[in-house]
């Protein structure tokens, strides 16, 4: 298991790696949202990484406690796959802001207004 150091570590790499190639937060259709539910593991979704990078025009809202190991149980604190999959809104976009060994955080962004 990766000790609190490690994980912090992993997520500021993956900031500077997120900031250079200029990973934004993926934005859902409801199409998209559909499949996931439908499949998870083989809807085509996979939500960019952007541990400590946080685009400017991107406004976070919530952070989403999710198992990434596939062996979580309904009722325990981070959500199974499927319980992702119903807490999941169209037009909001998604990133993993930080993640560890079995568990991660997926940040929920408002999208910028486009003119």
């Amino acid at each position: 298991m990766y000790d609190l150091a490690t994980i912090r570590q992993m997520n500021r790499e993956a900031g500077i790696r997120a900031r250079q190639k200029g990973t934004l937060p993926l934005v859902l259709t409801q199409d998209m949202i559909d499949r996931f539910k439908a499949d998870p593991y083989n809807a085509g979704i996979s939500f960019p990484h952007l541990g400590d990078r946080r685009p400017r025009t991107w406004k976070l809202v919530d952070e989403i406690f999710v198992d990434t190991s596939g062996f979580g149980a309904p009722g325990e604190l981070a959500l199974t796959i499927k319980q992702l999959g119903e807490r999941l809104k169209a037009g909001m976009a998604y990133a993993t802001i930080e993640a560890g060994q079995f568990q991660a955080y997926l940040g929920e962004f408002i999208p910028p207004v486009k003119k």
